[in-house]
């Protein structure tokens, strides 16, 4: 399959982004949209794309690389095999627990573009402060993400909103902040 490069996937390699990383990104949210289609096979397809893509350039200790099992699971469930994808569902949730936990200064967070020289004096003196609060607005997306993927494996409703949150948070910037939200809320199942 053969990209085309584009300005976002500019912005991304010049920000440190490998092109692996907006590709995976850009399958996820195709195939949770072609699920809000109900188009299936279409959302199946770009899931098990994305899947390949993370095995081979993210490592497994990548919270993207367990989206991506996850939305492998879901697709095993929506063609019957419930037991098996529960299971699944079940060493997902403790493989979560286990990576859904990291310290802020082993986040690239970047800053954001302010409106006012004031606000970017203000990040910048507070910058480690900053970094602290995204973490901590991060580490609660992993949990809340964590808590859904219980539900999935207990076959229960799920809690939170996922994809059609993913729609507001996603960041315009490349950074860690930008991953983490995409691993949390590019999981297929949700609302």
């Amino acid at each position: 399959m053969a990209f085309k490069p584009d300005q976002e996937l500019q912005a991304a390699i010049k920000s440190g982004w490998k092109p692996s990383d907006l590709r995976w990104e850009r399958l996820q949210e195709k195939g949770n949209m072609r699920l809000e289609e109900d188009r299936f096979v279409s959302a199946a397809l770009n899931f098990l794309i994305a899947r390949i893509l993370a095995g081979m350039f993210f490592q497994s200790t990548d919270l993207r690389f367990l989206t991506s099992q996850s939305n492998i699971t879901f697709t095993l469930n929506r063609l019957g095999y419930r037991k098996m994808a529960c299971r699944s569902y079940r060493k997902l949730v403790n493989r979560w627990k286990e990576l859904g936990s990291f310290d802020h200064m082993d986040l690239e967070i970047k800053p954001r573009g302010r409106s006012s020289l004031f606000h970017v004096r203000m990040e910048a003196l507070h910058w480690d402060q900053y970094r602290q609060n995204v973490t901590s607005r991060l580490q609660k997306f992993t949990e809340e993400t964590g808590q859904c993927l219980d539900c999935f494996a207990r076959e229960q409703e799920i809690p939170h909103r996922l994809f059609s949150r993913w729609k507001g948070e996603k960041y315009p910037i490349f950074d860690d902040t930008r991953k983490i939200l995409g691993a949390c809320l590019l999981i297929a199942g949700g609302r």
